[in-house]
């Protein structure tokens, strides 16, 4: 069930509307400005009442829910209603301040809220007191603070005087008639526009995920503009008028105040156009006319063309294993329409990108399909920005995270509203394990689409992988409200709530989803993977034997499998499945790097580390890398293997490379659980134990709770039965007895 969202009214205590001077620069909350010696920014008006409601206790820590009675009282509203407030405050304020980073401004205190870390001073008589001395009022004073307030009513009330709107969604254009070619034309038409308005910089547009998930609904303007996070909703209707079609537009403010509206007739033939007149007047209300002669300017083609090209772009996000074979032949179509057209060679290269995400070693004729198409849209339109994201994504799909960057930032900082370009530079910068900044660029995308549950999912994701479980956990629960009918949220849930050490939490998901979703393979491994963490073996190896019988080739099942039958002591058990897989016709690299992991694992408990040192081929490199997902890589385990064969010298060489990998990964946001506590375990190979212990207390504070891996990992060995590790893992085996206590039957 979604949650309730009504209108968001402003509590009296946050709406001082005196200026105040925040560090270097003057905020002025009646025009939404921040202005500093350098640069100034316009916020929205919820924005600002969220800062001003920080100013009042500049540094000091201010808890979610006192923030949101400060700002919203006793409406209700969702978490991330504050959390799109705050992301706009930290990206925006850093540059107008000339804060070196956004925790310089406003700091995020893990389970406790947020600080303004900025000096707070009034610049106007009555400007942000905290609280102010009481005084005995005389009838003159009342006689005048009567006066003001009948004066600020009189501006608050005066729409002109109004903040400009500076965000907006295009919902669905309803079809009068139920014709049913009428309603694929309506659903055009409101695509087009919302094309259109999305290549206007100052105007931030929703996405059609998030607007069209209100087509056929019944919900008040408020809740909807509350929803999806703008100040104002076009809305029309199309219907048949003889030969002529008649449409129905209407501009509304998100407190249902009419702003504009117009009735329009047209040719058929002339829809195009229409959507051009349409925006262009919006824009024009909005005052933003000088932006809308820029959208003007953007490649003019033939309905047909452009019509083939926005379906070809809807196929991409439909469903079925031939939508891209689909989405290419619009695209196609589009280009022998319009040779010229610039986007239909952005969507064609696109699509034959994403038909090879998964596809191990693309051939060299599908790269060349892909080059060709996006230099003729740039040689078409060099500044058009689908054009660079494509080049971005192309780079990307072929492993040139760095250069793909270049590319795809160049593409929002065209088209801010570009939701795609946004998503693949968050995925770009994922592989580059730069977690903290993938989170920002993720919140960017939500902020423009926040009704879309697959991007809730990689916020949600992201933000767990840099260290923020109580936001992580918000935006992954949202997920699950927005697509209550799919697994995947539950299944991220209840996997990271082991690895944040939340282990009744992960058990309640992972059976709720199983519950409503029947035996799915990946629930079934994460309820195994939590029955192991908690040290119930026999609900461990069912849940495992149920999950590999349904998907023996599934990466994640394949490891938590392996993982159960090392904790059994089952060795020929693990063997079995480890030589099952290798007989398997394609192995791709991350099975290799779980494969070649436990390989090694299976002959150091053996015995046997020259073997270990055998299976590390140059072949299998890329395999020894010490990244930021999964259990310690094959590398440490190399490492160990060469100490005990004497290779001392290798050993460190190894350690220290890894040391390295791991400290990068940790500056650039990596601080969740399993990188700290990789840390640790390398500081321990290292031979510097007293900063292992101190990492690995570390991890314990920040939820580890894999005491059970722990414990059959030989690469502890050394360690196990030393001080003061002894006693931290001792101290997480009684919190996980607590814990397996807690939720047994």
């Amino acid at each position: 069930m979604r949650p309730e969202i009504r209108r968001e009214n402003v509590s009296t205590e946050a709406s001082d509307r005196s200026r105040f001077l925040l560090g270097s620069a003057t905020v002025d909350p009646v025009d939404g400005t921040v202005t500093g010696p350098e640069h100034s920014v316009r916020l929205e008006p919820r924005v600002m009442e969220v800062l001003i409601a920080m100013s009042r206790r500049a540094g000091e820590v201010l808890s979610r829910e006192e923030l949101m009675n400060a700002v919203w009282g006793d409406t209700v509203v969702t978490n991330d209603v504050l959390a799109r407030c705050v992301y706009q405050l930290r990206s925006e304020l850093p540059r107008v301040l000339g804060a070196a980073t956004a925790d310089d401004v406003i700091e995020t205190l893990r389970k406790r809220g947020y600080r303004l870390k900025v000096a707070v001073n009034p610049l106007d008589t009555g400007a942000i007191a905290a609280d102010p001395p009481k005084k005995a009022w005389t009838a003159l004073s009342a006689l005048l603070l009567t006066a003001a307030l009948a004066a600020a009513a009189w501006w608050w009330f005066d729409t002109e005087q109004s903040p400009p709107i500076r965000s907006i969604a295009v919902l669905p254009f309803v079809n009068m008639t139920g014709d049913p070619d009428l309603e694929s034309l309506a659903d055009g038409f409101t695509e087009q526009l919302s094309h259109a308005l999305a290549n206007v910089p100052q105007l931030r547009v929703s996405a059609r995920t998030s607007a069209f998930a209100f087509k056929n609904k019944d919900a008040e303007i408020p809740v909807i503009a509350g929803r999806l996070g703008v100040e104002s909703l076009l809305e029309g209707s199309v219907r048949r008028n003889g030969a002529q079609l008649r449409v129905t537009v209407q501009l509304i403010r998100d407190d249902g105040f009419h702003i504009w509206s117009r009735e329009y007739d047209r040719p058929h033939r002339d829809i195009l156009a229409l959507q051009s007149e349409v925006s262009q007047a919006v824009l024009g209300e909005l005052g933003l006319a000088p932006a809308a002669e820029q959208a003007s300017e953007l490649k003019k083609t033939n309905y047909v063309a452009y019509d083939l090209y926005l379906r070809g772009r809807l196929e991409m996000k439909a469903g079925g294993e031939d939508k891209f074979p689909r989405a290419i032949a619009l695209f196609e179509r589009a280009i022998n329409e319009d040779p010229e057209y610039p986007l239909a060679y952005s969507g064609l290269a696109d699509a034959y990108s994403l038909q090879l995400w998964g596809v191990s070693a693309p051939d060299e004729a599908a790269w060349a399909k892909i080059d060709e198409a996006i230099d003729r849209a740039l040689s078409l339109d060099d500044r058009l920005a689908e054009a660079h994201a494509s080049r971005g994504l192309r780079l990307y799909m072929s492993k040139q995270y760095v250069e793909a960057e270049s590319h795809l930032r160049h593409a929002v900082s065209l088209n801010p509203n570009y939701v795609a370009a946004w998503v693949w530079l968050g995925l770009d910068l994922v592989l580059q394990d730069r977690f903290s900044e993938a989170s920002e660029v993720y919140q960017r995308a939500q902020l423009l689409d926040p009704l879309n549950p697959g991007l809730n999912r990689n916020l949600g994701a992201n933000l767990l992988l840099a260290g923020r479980p109580d936001e992580g956990f918000t935006y992954l629960e949202r997920a699950t409200q927005i697509a209550p009918d799919h697994p995947q949220a539950y299944r991220m849930i209840a996997w990271w709530a082991v690895h944040y050490g939340r282990l009744p939490v992960a058990l309640s998901w992972a059976q709720d989803g199983l519950e409503r979703f029947g035996e799915d393979p990946v629930l079934l491994a994460v309820l195994g993977h939590t029955y192991a963490a908690l040290g119930l073996w026999d609900e461990a190896g069912g849940a495992f034997e149920k999950a590999y019988h349904l998907i023996p080739h599934d990466d994640y099942v394949l490891e938590r499998v392996l993982m159960f039958h090392l904790m059994e002591g089952d060795l020929s058990a693990l063997d079995d499945k480890f030589q099952q897989r290798m007989k398997a016709e394609t192995i791709s690299v991350t099975t290799r790097r779980i494969l070649l992991r436990w390989a090694m694992i299976r002959d150091l408990l053996a015995g046997a580390p020259d073997r270990v040192i055998a299976q590390a081929t140059p072949d299998v490199e890329q395999n020894l890398r010490c990244n930021a997902f999964g259990a310690p890589g094959p590398r440490l385990y190399l490492a160990y293997a060469l100490r005990l064969s004497g290779q001392e010298d290798e050993a460190t060489s190894l350690l220290s490379e890894c040391l390295d990998d791991v400290a990068r990964i940790q500056a650039q946001g990596g601080t969740y659980p399993r990188t700290t506590y990789r840390m640790a375990l390398t500081m321990a190979l290292a031979g510097d134990l007293d900063s292992a212990a101190e990492h690995l207390q570390q991890a314990v504070d920040q939820g580890w709770r894999a005491y059970w891996d722990a414990s059959t990992d030989p690469l502890w060995t050394p360690y196990r039965h030393q001080q003061p590790f002894t006693d931290i893992l001792e101290g997480v085996r009684l919190d996980v007895e607590k814990m397996t206590a807690e939720t047994a039957p």
